[in-house]
């Protein structure tokens, strides 16, 4: 339980949040384990003078971990996060919680994809940066024909349903994925 993780919202104050680690120095003198103090108290001194580099926190918030791992001390200072993070938090354990730097990272929109060919069809999703196949399938329409007269026509009909049928199945597949269990996309690219 030596390793500190501190998390601050940009709606939280610094100042709050330095008494908060004043205190927790304090307190960290009644751990019982020598070693365990001792580190403890390296981890909060080093996030108490990461907190005074900043004059207000930073506009997304700011997450902070400092520990002694193998020995040495570490710290690692998150201060321009995409997207904000929700709670302030003080956590002294066996491990960073990372868990607050998981959700600021992690993308929350997602995209459907589909491509259409003369051959075939592929659905699938784009999350952040990384795509995700939900199907690929052929079309089974014939192709063009070169005859002439009134086969030609029956044909070129026949053809056109079989397009219509393979639009429909496509779009019925898209609309199963992207709005069921796995939720509803954010946009759509088609290509």
């Amino acid at each position: 339980t030596e390793l500190v993780t501190v998390t601050v919202p940009n709606s939280k104050s610094l100042g709050s949040i330095r008494e908060r680690i004043a205190q927790e120095y304090a307190s960290a003198e009644n751990i019982k384990s020598d070693q365990t103090r001792d580190h403890v108290q390296q981890a909060l001194k080093r996030v108490q003078r990461i907190l005074r580099r900043y004059e207000r926190t930073p506009e997304n918030g700011l997450v902070v971990y400092a520990g002694v791992v193998g020995g040495e001390l570490i710290s690692t200072t998150f201060d321009d996060l995409p997207t904000p993070v929700a709670e302030s938090t003080y956590r002294c354990d066996d491990h960073f919680d990372l868990s607050p730097l998981n959700e600021a990272v992690t993308p929350n929109e997602t995209f459907g994809l589909i491509v259409i060919e003369r051959g075939g069809a592929a659905i699938g999703r784009l999350v952040g940066e990384r795509i995700i196949p939900i199907r690929t399938f052929e079309s089974q329409v014939m192709g063009k024909s070169r005859a002439g007269g009134q086969s030609a026509q029956r044909f070129e009909r026949d053809r056109e349903r079989q397009v219509h049928e393979f639009f429909q199945q496509v779009g019925d597949i898209a609309t199963d994925a992207f709005t069921g269990d796995e939720g509803t996309v954010t946009g759509l690219v088609v290509g």
